[in-house]
């Protein structure tokens, strides 16, 4: 750490005290050109690589000690780190072993944190870990050998096509983290926890930095911005306020006043916004060339983060900032342990563009995730005809439990576009009483034989192939059927029930539905999943109908009945 301008800027009417600019800064600035702080001046700074030279300010000779700034009660964010540093920093840590000063050894802060332990996933590699990966680390790899291998996979991904033994991404980091460690002491913090730590190990020093006036709301204050060169989707300017002892991030990119280009007009934002991009970012910038196959590994991270954060406004009940711009349906089934088999089946009124694919996020508070869109989950697609739309489904079991969703496009480069936000129960099938499951209305039904009748996904299940229907309405020449399952029937010794299926059609008439037609009875039905479909012909009356299905349990006498709302149009 090089040394602290102290000094008293002019006008300011208070001391102040400015750290020095990472390798490559300018001088620093106060509203007006050429001003700096009273009593301060520049000097060089060694040649950075490339050229150029390089400068900071230094602070008067006398005075310090006065213009220190007042001691204060520590920030609520200091106390909690102290606590969690204490937690995971082994006894001994730091210090010489006599009985002199204590030691601030940075050089081992990569031995201390880098090696499996449980605070592996808290300490400064915590930067680089999506959330995925910390409750991986935190709740799946329990032993050593675990967190080990955990280790080696996670900045495996830094080097996958890098010379063997060699990671230029993790030599990089844990560099950057010492250089933090040093260059930011004079907060309470380590370095690596302070926010300008987390950005200089993010983002690298900055090209330049300085003291500049800002606006806040109807206030002007003094900020510390550093600049970075242009950088696709990264901030060229991020700006800190001091508090106490502690810089914090304020604002990235600030833009100017219009009234007075000099004077930044700041927007205070959350750093952890910002943070997952700045990893991300560093984790492919500075990792070893990758392959087509890689790239496109790559690219499933990106869109599946970008998930799991709309996921977790959903969760905090807080704006998401997604359109509904698709109505998701979902069927229910049950699964094997307790489970729940589901469909999602999203009619496709937003057309995907070439080389967009949909994916889709089911999360719990719990932080349980299940994907969908992945090889092993994909979505299918399905015409419909007649001008409707598209069907795409995916299919599988999860834990009944309350979840957020969130569905959008992800293109090959893993951007992604959300489309839907929202919570979604999936429920829990008891099949110790006598109930019927969701029953789907059908565009088409078709009977597997083989192989195929006993896959289970996308528009399949019970040996049955199925297309939806979305909306209630049946034009003349359609088919219509339902599909659905019987729980909790008695079985004879043959694991076979008995049940007797009426399906009755009912017109509406004024407030109330009337039996139109004869009912159509399915007696001695031995299966628990079940499919029917008819014709709509066109001596079908324009009106509402309801389709009603009456089971009964021939062995237990017991009975169950379900409805189904739809419109006949010509």
């Amino acid at each position: 750490m090089g040394p602290v301008a102290t000094g008293r800027a002019q006008g300011a009417g208070r001391a102040r005290r400015v750290p020095d600019g990472p390798a490559g800064g300018e001088p620093a600035r106060v509203r007006g050109a050429g001003r700096q702080p009273c009593g301060a001046k520049v000097i060089e700074w060694p040649a950075a690589p490339g050229g150029g030279s390089r400068q900071r300010i230094e602070p008067p000779r006398a005075g310090i000690e006065t213009m220190m700034p007042k001691a204060r009660i520590p920030h609520i964010r200091t106390v909690i780190a102290a606590v969690l540093l204490a937690l995971l920093v082994p006894a001994g840590f730091g210090q010489d072993g006599g009985g002199g000063e204590p030691e601030v050894r940075f050089e081992s802060l990569r031995e201390t944190f880098d090696r499996p332990v449980v605070s592996f996933a808290w300490g400064p590699a915590s930067l680089l870990m999506t959330p995925e990966e910390v409750v991986l680390y935190t709740t799946r790899a329990r032993s050593r050998a675990q967190r080990a291998a955990f280790i080696r996979q996670f900045w495996a991904t830094m080097a996958l096509n890098c010379p063997e033994g060699e990671n230029p991404a993790r030599e990089l980091f844990w560099k950057r983290v010492d250089e933090a460690a040093r260059r930011f002491d004079d907060e309470p913090l380590p370095g690596w926890l302070t926010d300008r730590g987390r950005l200089f190990i993010l983002l690298g020093p900055p090209e330049r930095e300085e003291i500049a006036t800002a606006r806040l709301g109807r206030t002007t204050i003094e900020v510390l911005a550093w600049h970075w060169p242009a950088a696709d989707d990264l901030p060229r300017t991020v700006v800190f306020r001091r508090r106490g002892l502690e810089w914090f991030f304020l604002d990235a990119d600030p833009a100017p006043d219009p009234e007075d280009p000099s004077v930044l007009v700041v927007e205070p934002e959350r750093f952890g916004d910002l943070l997952p991009k700045l990893a991300l970012h560093f984790r492919q910038a500075h990792a070893c060339a990758l392959t087509e196959e890689q790239k496109a590994e790559l690219a499933q991270t990106r869109w599946r983060q970008e998930l799991w954060r709309i996921a977790d406004a959903v969760l905090a009940d807080e704006p998401t900032g997604v359109e509904a711009r698709v109505e998701p349906q979902w069927a229910f089934f049950p699964a094997e342990q307790g489970a729940t088999f589901f469909w999602l089946t999203i009619p496709e009124t937003v057309t995907p563009d070439e080389g967009q694919r949909w994916v889709a996020l089911l999360r719990t508070e719990g932080e349980t995730a299940r994907y969908l869109g992945t090889d092993d989950f994909p979505f299918a697609r399905r015409e419909t005809g007649g001008g409707a739309p598209a069907l795409v489904q995916a299919a599988r079991s999860v834990e009944p439990g309350r979840y957020a969703v969130v569905i959008g496009l992800a293109d090959a480069s893993g951007e992604l576009e959300p489309l839907w936000a929202g919570r979604q129960v999936v429920v829990r099938l008891p099949t110790d009483v006598l109930r019927l499951t969701s029953i789907v209305t059908t565009r088409s039904i078709t009977q597997l034989e083989g192989d195929a009748a006993q896959q289970t996904g996308p528009f399949r299940f019970g040996g049955f192939e199925i297309v939806p229907r979305i909306d209630e309405v049946v034009h003349h020449g359609e088919e219509f059927g339902v599909f659905y399952q019987v729980l909790g029937a008695a079985l004879d010794d043959r694991g076979r029930a008995d049940l007797t299926i009426t399906y009755q059609f009912q017109i509406r008439r004024g407030e109330q539905f009337v039996n139109a037609g004869r009912p159509v009875v399915h007696e001695h039905a031995f299966g628990a999943t079940h499919a029917w479909s008819t014709p709509i012909v066109p001596q079908w009356p324009r009106a509402a109908y309801r389709l009603q299905i009456s089971v009964r349990d021939n062995r237990s006498g017991g009975s169950v009945e379900a409805s189904v709302p739809f419109r006949v149009e010509p």
